[in-house]
């Protein structure tokens, strides 16, 4: 028998043994499952560690949290558990458990279940194994729906014909995870797939739950490719209404190379892009099915006028407090945005400067300070304040001496 954890990541190692042995001591079955499983079998790191108790999670959950000095969070109506260590990794404990859907895109009822039900409620086969965690059998696959084969394949395949029915969110992720991995859904899967969007069972799904299956989509590194087979496949007119996603300016901002990788926040700036290729309509829609707080709805909306803004930002004569006035009421992340959309390096430069330099500049002067020297209340000290800052945006001052002086010039005039 293969050993499929002979030479996985020490990291997880550690974590897995622990469970193992908490396992073990209590007579109890359990597995690695779903996406760390199929990560394991292409060799590829993993950012989940999804175990799987033939058991209730509880004990076992706490006395790995005792252990590791984490923090144990029970979900009694998903019979899950998260344990969040002190470096902020994540584990998630889940009982086995089948699945049955009231409606069509409602979220599932869970009960107890054996593995195999449990692997049978999951999307897609090659998210449909385990790894069995215990000393006796450790190491071994247990693949009841040809999840390997699948895998060698490079398709994509779901286990049931209601598949999408029961969760049309599996639309998102077929084409999520053909993108990802460079597979094409099988036949059959395609099939449905079409006949689910033909039928609008994305309508049946909660706004909320559409949305975060965008953002992880957002996510990825082929989000091109991904919004592609949107299109092609008609999956984004439910985002918007009708159309297509115009994917012309994330193919812009991932021009830049080297500033699009360093994004902590990858997932929005690739939304901002999706959102200046929307009409008014569109985003109007757009809007409507979702829910954004009213600081996303604004940057969305002045994200409309990005070029006209990219063009002023460009022209010859614009000096810094010109950049400063055009930058200083607007969202950060929708100014990190404007410099990545920009293939004109002096706005770039300008744009970088802004943000690095010019919109920490505050005056050390104050209204006070104009008072004792003579000047009186009123909109002539604001403006001769305002004059006194854009000199100073520009350089030209740098001290409060420099700034009272050049306050003073200005009354005189």
């Amino acid at each position: 028998m293969k050993n499929y954890l002979l030479n996985y990541d020490l990291t997880f190692k550690r974590l897995i043994n622990s469970v193992k042995k908490a396992a073990d001591q209590r007579n109890v079955s359990a597995y690695l499952a779903g996406g760390i499983v199929r990560d394991i079998l292409l060799n590829r790191a993993s950012e989940d560690l999804d175990i799987v108790l033939e058991d209730d999670v509880i004990e076992i959950g706490k006395s790995l949290a005792k252990e590791w000095n984490a923090v144990f969070t029970y979900y009694p109506e998903f019979k899950t558990a998260t344990l969040k260590t002190k470096n902020n990794f994540r584990v998630d404990l889940a009982t086995a458990r089948k699945e049955t859907y009231a409606s069509p895109g409602a979220l599932p009822r869970i009960s107890a279940a054996t593995l195999k039900d449990d692997l049978f409620r999951r999307d897609f086969s090659i998210n449909a194994m385990a790894i069995c965690i215990n000393q006796k059998e450790e190491g071994c696959l247990i693949d009841p729906f040809g999840g390997l084969l699948d895998l060698n394949n490079k398709k994509i395949k779901i286990l049931h014909p209601k598949s999408f029915i029961d969760d049309p969110t599996r639309i998102l992720r077929a084409v999520r995870f053909e993108q990802r991995f460079g597979y094409r859904m099988e036949r059959k899967t395609l099939e449905l797939l079409k006949k689910a969007v033909k039928g609008k069972r994305i309508n049946n799904v909660s706004s909320d739950r559409l949305y975060a299956e965008l953002k992880k989509m957002l996510k990825e590194k082929h989000i091109v490719e991904c919004l592609k087979r949107l299109n092609q496949l008609q999956i984004s007119k439910f985002f918007m209404g009708k159309g297509i996603f115009d994917i012309r300016y994330i193919n812009k901002i991932q021009k830049r190379k080297r500033e699009y990788s360093s994004l902590k926040c990858v997932w929005f700036y690739n939304l901002l892009a999706l959102v200046e290729g929307f009409d008014s309509k569109k985003l109007s829609k757009f809007v409507v099915n979702f829910s954004f707080s009213k600081r996303e709805k604004k940057v969305f909306q002045e994200c409309q006028d990005i070029s006209k803004l990219l063009k002023k930002l460009g022209g010859l004569k614009v000096c810094r407090s010109d950049i400063y006035g055009y930058l200083e009421k607007l969202d950060e992340k929708l100014i990190v945005y404007l410099n990545l959309r920009s293939s004109v390096r002096s706005v770039c430069q300008r744009i970088d400067r802004y943000l690095k330099i010019d919109r920490f500049v505050y005056l050390k002067i104050t209204g006070d300070d104009l008072k004792k020297i003579g000047f009186k209340s009123g909109a002539k000290m604001g403006q001769i304040l305002s004059k006194v800052f854009e000199e100073k945006i520009e350089g030209k001052v740098s001290t409060k001496k420099d700034e009272l002086v050049l306050a003073k010039s200005f009354m005189v005039k």
